[in-house]
């Protein structure tokens, strides 16, 4: 029974958060070229008996390459007869013409548009090898995790092209709840393993409880996040940003008009400013003496291009994920925390993470605000050690630019060998607080300006005399 139901139950929740996708994306394109919605859930049906034709082609004694123009042939048959049944109702079923509808539309694509046929096509092929991938390819927690982030990315340009387009798209809420409890189940069964990887489904009622309260919270959130944002609210946050940025242009002008003008010869014109209007430059290619075929050809071979450029991009960027999420899990040894702690823990370790960068934040802003905001007569750790610095550089070795604070200590204590306690508090104290947040306090600083008084009283080597015998002379 465990084998069974972990053969059937993966795969249909991998089907499952393929055709929300699938869907969201197929009711759009009707949406926007027939205004209706009848293909998408059709096409849907097709990853469903995709799948089902797949298990079933399976177990034929066939080779690979059969198996496949078989599954192709099914799909061909079926949807002919589902094009028949949506797009050609009046057309008697002893003519031949609805069985090759669907292929000769897509001949003709180079001369005429026939929008519902390419869409039946199209969503139904794809549904179908969605389908088929989803039986012969075993679902595993790397497979499904980057299928939920490739989903997701979909699901969210399919809802804001749809917003921008002003369509309606089919149901928004609703998918993206059936998305995210498919993803967090699925992930969540193939996280929970227990002994070997082949053990993939849930062992106990711990987990199963703590699986349904997270699906349930995030399908409540997911309701109330569909409720609090609507289209309005949307583009009111967009009027908000519109008006963000036009005031920084307005002041960004302000300022640039501040600036003054440059000098302009006497009965020296400026040129006249570009308008922007390309409609000469259009024109003139309309004019070209080009082929309507050669021209509707170039256009579909830019729509295609433009196409597998932004599926490529898509498909490198998971593939990407999806290795790095395969090198990250490639461990043993190493326990995994349960499922109703770790999104606890995940989420405490960001606000400890945020905690820590903000006092981190402060405190600079605090020192920069105290070391340019304070006193000229107060001495600070950065005073005292500058001013060492120009002592040393004037009277005994000037700092050497890929020298360190420590690698300068040591040449000064080779100079000054009597003062090297003195230039190692004080060079230790100098990089403690510059590269380690220390903030030295009022004695710390006087301890450090009685140090640089001695280390300038200290006796200097002979060959520091000789070296600086003109820069002392000069002074």
């Amino acid at each position: 029974m465990r084998e069974r139901l972990k053969r059937q139950l993966l795969p249909a929740m991998q089907l499952g958060m393929q055709a929300c996708w699938l869907y969201a994306w197929l009711s759009l394109i009707e949406m926007r070229l027939l205004d209706r919605i009848v293909i998408a859930p059709a096409a849907i049906l097709f990853a469903v008996a995709g799948a089902l034709a797949r298990a079933g082609v399976e177990r034929l004694p066939l080779k690979h390459v059969a198996r496949v123009a078989c599954c192709w042939v099914l799909w061909f048959a079926i949807a002919a007869f589902v094009g028949k049944l949506l797009l050609y109702p009046a057309m008697a079923w002893g003519q031949s013409d609805w069985v090759f509808a669907l292929p000769r539309s897509l001949l003709r694509l180079i001369f005429e548009t026939q929008p519902a046929e390419l869409l039946l096509l199209c969503g139904s092929a794809c549904a179908w090898y969605l389908g088929g991938r989803a039986v012969s390819r075993p679902a595993s927690y790397e497979t499904l995790l980057g299928q939920f982030q490739f989903g997701l990315l979909l699901l969210l340009g399919a809802f804001l092209l749809a917003h921008g387009l002003g369509v309606a798209s089919g149901h928004p809420v609703l998918l993206s709840l059936a998305f995210f409890a498919l993803s967090l189940t699925g992930i969540a069964i193939t996280r929970s393993r227990h002994g070997s990887e082949s053990a993939s489904v849930p062992s106990g009622r711990h987990f199963t409880g703590s699986l349904l309260t997270l699906v349930v919270v995030v399908s409540v959130l997911g309701l109330l996040a569909g409720i609090a944002i609507t289209p309005d609210l949307v583009g009111t946050l967009v009027d908000v940003g519109r008006a963000i940025l036009h005031a920084l242009g307005s002041a960004l002008l302000f300022l640039f008009s501040l600036l003054p003008a440059p000098d302009m010869p006497s009965g020296a014109e400026m040129e006249p400013p570009a308008t922007g209007d390309d409609a000469g430059l259009l024109e003139f290619y309309r004019t070209l003496p080009w082929p309507a075929l050669l021209r509707r050809a170039l256009f579909i071979l830019w729509v295609v291009v433009v196409m597998g450029m932004f599926l490529f991009a898509l498909w490198r960027l998971c593939s990407s994920l999806l290795e790095w999420l395969k090198r990250r899990n490639n461990v043993s040894g190493i326990e995994i925390e349960s499922l109703d702690t770790g999104l606890l823990a995940d989420l405490l370790a960001l606000l400890l993470w945020l905690d820590r960068k903000a006092r981190r934040m402060a405190d600079y802003v605090t020192q920069f605000v105290r070391r340019k905001m304070g006193t000229a007569g107060e001495p600070t750790w950065t005073s005292v050690y500058a001013g060492l610095v120009r002592w040393a550089a004037k009277k005994v070795q000037p700092r050497k630019p890929s020298q360190s604070a420590h690698e300068y200590q040591a040449a000064l204590s080779e100079l000054l060998p009597a003062a090297t306690p003195d230039l190692a508090f004080v060079t230790d104290t100098y990089a403690h607080a510059r590269y380690g947040g220390y903030e030295p306090d009022g004695r710390t600083v006087q301890e450090m300006q009685l140090a640089v008084h001695r280390i300038r009283r200290a006796p200097r080597r002979r060959g520091a005399d000789r070296t600086n015998t003109q820069t002392e002379g000069a002074e």
